[in-house]
């Protein structure tokens, strides 16, 4: 069969309104640090969105690779493996755990992913966390200074106390013998 011009510009027309889409996807999970990947396990195909690359401070030559390339040594994405597994198992899984990047930044992300009904794909998600457990991180810091500065201000008065009883029965005596 030929293609009429009527069905070529309707499959142009889709293709360019696929590719804005896609861009548009893919600033939004930038905005929000989301990243996302689907893992195939009939393929052992891994593939991952710019995203969840940039979240893991990693640099692929493309973003489909072979899982075995990917999940296996020492590296970031190491942490998949027991969540694909669980996954694959529950039909659901997701962890929220650090890392450290190539650069040795310690970073923590949320990972998530549920199979397909087929039950050979996992689709995953991937948020940075780090900026919400660092402010978790001062806070606490931050009530541990305070509790701190409270046991202070306890003791010294404690101690201001305990010094100015005896010292006014003191006075009190020094004053009557005079």
């Amino acid at each position: 069969g030929s293609l009429d011009s009527d069905q070529l510009g309707k499959s142009l027309r889709y293709a360019i309104e696929r590719g804005a889409v896609l861009t548009r996807l893919e600033e939004t999970q930038r905005i929000a640090h989301i990243g996302s990947w689907e893992f195939n396990r009939r393929t052992d195909t891994f593939t991952g969105s710019t995203e969840l690359f940039r979240i893991f401070d990693f640099k692929p030559e493309r973003k489909t690779l072979a899982a075995s390339e990917l999940l296996g040594g020492e590296n970031p994405f190491s942490i998949f493996g027991e969540l694909h597994e669980s996954a694959f198992l529950l039909g659901e899984s997701e962890i929220e755990t650090e890392f450290l990047t190539a650069a040795g930044e310690r970073h923590f992300v949320f990972l998530k992913c549920r199979r397909d009904e087929g039950g050979d794909t996992l689709y995953g998600i991937a948020r940075d966390v780090s900026e919400r457990r660092r402010g978790e991180d001062l806070r606490k810091q931050h009530e541990v200074a305070q509790q701190a500065a409270r046991m202070k201000e306890q003791f010294i008065a404690s101690v201001s106390h305990e010094m100015r009883t005896p010292m006014n029965a003191i006075l009190g005596m020094s004053n009557l013998v005079l």
